[in-house]
């Protein structure tokens, strides 16, 4: 791998996004109110539209999830962590085979791949996001720390993570 910042590899992979056609997912909207819902899964971030009543206007399905830091780099042998590691290695507390590994820094540049892919995610699916009147983001609880290098995208962001 080149020595390139992985978020700018973000960037300049392309991110494929779909639109499809799902159920409504659980989540109360107030009236008259326009919510985007930016959930970010194993493999896939889903951006859905949801008008007052909760009822889904649009859909996006972008091909990045929180796997993506398993791409970054930790300890002197500059390994890569495995999914199940991501959560101990955000602490700063990975250990394999009973020995701690360095994470140094694996807060950060996993931040910055998250905010690379969410700016970009964002940008092609609702745009600034100027017609609704607020966008929350979901992540699993482990992933929150990470998440909020994120929360300042657009001025609307909601002020709090949801559990995924």
């Amino acid at each position: 791998m080149s020595e390139e910042p992985l978020h700018r590899l973000v960037i300049e992979t392309r991110i494929g996004i779909v639109s499809e056609n799902i159920g409504t997912p659980d989540f109360e909207t107030i009236d008259g109110e326009t919510v985007v819902m930016v959930s970010i899964g194993m493999g896939e971030t889903h951006v859905t539209v949801l008008s007052d009543e909760a009822r889904m206007g649009s859909r996006w399905t972008a091909a990045f999830g929180w796997s993506a830091l398993t791409r970054i780099p930790i300890g002197p042998e500059r390994v890569r962590p495995d999914p199940d590691e991501l959560p101990r290695a955000l602490k700063g507390h990975l250990k394999r085979y009973g020995t701690p590994l360095g994470t140094e820094g694996f807060l950060s540049q996993a931040q910055a791949i998250l905010r690379a892919a969410i700016s970009h995610i964002l940008d092609r699916t609702i745009g600034s996001g100027s017609a609704y009147d607020r966008i929350v983001i979901a992540a699993p609880s482990w992933l929150h720390e990470a998440v909020s290098g994120c929360m300042d995208l657009r001025p609307h962001i909601w002020n709090e993570i949801q559990d995924l």
